[in-house]
């Protein structure tokens, strides 16, 4: 007996022999690892540039031939298993050195503590700046060093 049931083909549009269906899930996936590349060869740029101006910085702050600097993260309060509002309650005498109360509130609720120390000259004296961002501090230490030298101060 014969089946009064039709069959209905599932018909497939091709070109050269790949479903278009393929065809256009695969193109969305090249650009969208091409986009992808591109952000990150962006994001590679800038890093490099910001490493290369790290790379003067030293002839910026330091004025002596002993002179030295750090660039810290989160170097008090994570060493000592403490956020950074129970490090600073509990060492007041590290709480210093903010660009402003505000940076220090910022950084303080963030947990996100970067610290530029310097010594111009030799290690006997040194500047400290705190904030919530490494860019921050950075720039306020260029800042505080340009003003020393405009004022005749030739950093100890």
């Amino acid at each position: 007996m014969m089946s009064d049931e039709k069959t209905i083909l599932n018909l497939v549009v091709t070109r050269d022999g790949v479903p278009l269906e393929d065809q256009a899930e695969g193109i969305r996936q090249f650009k969208e690892a091409c986009l992808f590349a591109a952000e990150r060869a962006k994001q590679e740029r800038i890093i490099s540039a910001q490493l290369a101006s790290l790379e003067f910085l030293p002839a910026k702050l330091l004025t002596g031939p002993h002179g030295s600097f750090h660039l810290n993260y989160n170097d008090g309060h994570a060493v000592q298993y403490q956020t950074a509002a129970e490090y600073f309650a509990s060492f007041p005498d590290q709480d210093l050195g903010w660009i402003s109360a505000e940076e220090r509130d910022k950084a303080i609720s963030s947990n996100s503590v970067w610290t530029v120390q310097w010594y111009p000259k030799n290690p006997i004296s040194h500047y400290v700046v705190r904030g919530s961002t490494a860019a921050a501090v950075l720039a306020a230490a260029l800042k505080e060093q340009a003003k020393e030298a405009q004022n005749g101060r030739d950093t100890q």
